[in-house]
């Protein structure tokens, strides 16, 4: 089977076998790529000009990259809120329910400093993933959600990081978890 274009949307969205190359195809950046045989979806992050590109695969987050049994019911909207000082993109990480596998929201949402922004988050077993990208060298020093800490893993350096974020019990769209 041959790499396939499934839209023409803003998201343009292929369907491929892991073993098919994706050279020499029209891809864009924040094109997906769903490989049929893993179930896994990946963003084009970069187009080099001989046609070859890097892809941007979900880090594991319980049951793989792929569809691993999960329901659009994962989803969860979450409003998180920049209180570190410096602009924070923020990348999320949820469920598609079409292409039933896992990937990176594309594109990033900015969080400038004192603000907040939606974003909608695959819950995993009550966790959930976001990769934060901030303007200059920070470390997220605390996750706040009604003013008690929230237990959380980071992995990264500098000023790149994923974060996997403890959901508060009792959760309330309507308040802030907080990035300190």
């Amino acid at each position: 089977m041959a790499v396939e274009r499934l839209t023409d949307y803003t998201r343009r969205i292929w369907t491929a076998l892991d073993a098919d190359a994706p050279e020499g195809h029209d891809f864009e950046v924040g094109d997906v790529i769903y490989y049929m045989d893993s179930s896994q979806c990946g963003i084009v992050t970069y187009v080099y000009p001989e046609g070859s590109i890097d892809v941007e695969f979900l880090p594991d987050v319980g049951g793989g990259g792929g569809g691993g049994g999960y329901s659009a019911d994962d989803n969860v909207t979450i409003r998180l809120g920049n209180k570190t000082g410096i602009t924070m993109p923020a990348r999320s990480v949820y469920y598609d329910s079409v292409l039933s596998c896992i990937f990176p929201d594309n594109p990033v949402t900015n969080i400038p400093t004192d603000n907040w922004r939606e974003l909608e988050v695959l819950n995993q077993n009550g966790w959930f993933p976001v990769w934060l990208k901030f303007n200059s060298a920070y470390t997220p020093r605390s996750v706040t959600y009604n003013g008690n800490n929230l237990p959380f893993e980071k992995d990264g350096s500098t000023a790149t990081w994923r974060l996997k974020i403890q959901m508060p019990d009792n959760y309330d769209p309507e308040t802030q978890i907080i990035i300190n």
